[in-house]
C-alpha cells in the first residue's frame, strides 16, 4: 500500500530511534535504527440522504460490508445488508452495503443501487485501502477534517478493536476539542491522534444528513 500511495500522495521516509529503548539522550549504537514511513490519503464521505447515518471504516475481518452489524443501523431504509450475502443478492440493490465497480463503498436506501452514502479514497480506492490495512497495518497519527456544516464537528470518532476471541474496546475522540474558535476557516479541524489500524481495528463515525466530509489522513508505519 505504501508503495502505491508514494506515487499519489505525500510521502516521507524518516529515520528515528526508538525512545522506549533508550534511557539517555542521543542514539545508542547497540540499538538498530527504525525506518518509519509516512504517507497520506484522503477519505471522502458523502451522505446524500435525509437521515444521519453511522458508517464503519476499516476492520477488514468483520467489516459491515461482509457481516451485518445491527449496532450501527439507525435507518429503516439504509439497513446495511451486505451485498455479497444471500440476502443482499436477493435484495436487488435495496438497503445494501458493498463496493461499486470503482472500489468506492456505497450503501443504498429504497432506490436500487443508488447510494445514500458513499466512501471514496481517490488515491487507492477504499476497497483496496481496507484490504491493505489488514495485510499491512498502519497507524493514523493525524487527520485534517473538512466539513460542509459546523455541526458535523460535534460527531465523535470512535476507534474500536474487536478480535476473534471476543475482546473489544473503544476509544472516543471528539473533534470539537481540537477546534480553535479563533481560526479563520471554521469548517476545518486538525486532529492529532494515535490510532492503530489492522484487520481487527476500525472506526465508527456518524455523517449527518446532506453532509460531505473529507479526511486527509496522515499515516505511519
Amino acid at each position: 500500500m505504501f508503495e502505491e500511495l508514494e506515487a499519489s500522495a505525500n510521502y516521507d521516509d524518516s529515520m528515528s530511534y526508538d525512545p522506549d529503548a533508550q534511557s539517555f539522550s542521543g542514539p545508542n549504537p547497540n540499538i538498530p535504527m527504525k525506518t518509519r514511513q509516512k504517507a497520506s490519503f484522503d477519505l471522502i464521505m458523502n451522505n446524500t440522504g435525509g437521515e444521519d447515518l453511522t458508517i464503519e471504516l476499516f476492520n477488514e475481518l468483520r467489516s459491515f460490508v461482509e457481516n451485518l452489524n445491527p449496532s450501527i443501523v439507525t435507518s429503516a431504509t439504509a439497513t446495511y445488508i451486505p451485498q455479497s450475502s444471500d440476502e443482499g443478492l436477493q435484495a436487488v440493490g435495496v438497503g445494501i452495503v458493498g463496493y461499486d465497480k470503482l472500489g468506492a463503498l456505497i450503501a443504498t436506501g429504497t432506490t436500487p443501487y443508488t447510494p445514500v452514502i458513499s466512501i471514496q479514497c481517490p488515491q487507492y480506492t477504499f476497497r483496496a485501502l481496507t484490504k491493505s490495512s489488514g495485510r499491512r497495518p498502519f497507524r493514523i497519527v493525524g487527520i485534517r477534517m473538512t466539513v460542509t456544516t459546523n455541526n458535523q464537528i460535534d460527531n465523535e470518532i470512535v476507534h474500536f478493536t474487536s478480535n476473534f476471541l471476543g475482546a473489544s474496546n473503544r476509544n472516543v475522540l471528539s473533534p470539537r476539542t481540537f477546534f480553535n474558535p479563533q481560526q479563520f476557516q471554521t469548517n476545518i479541524v486538525d486532529i492529532q491522534c494515535n490510532f492503530p489500524i489492522d484487520d481487527q481495528k476500525g472506526f465508527y463515525y456518524k455523517v449527518n444528513a446532506g453532509e460531505l466530509v473529507k479526511w486527509n489522513v496522515l499515516i505511519e508505519r
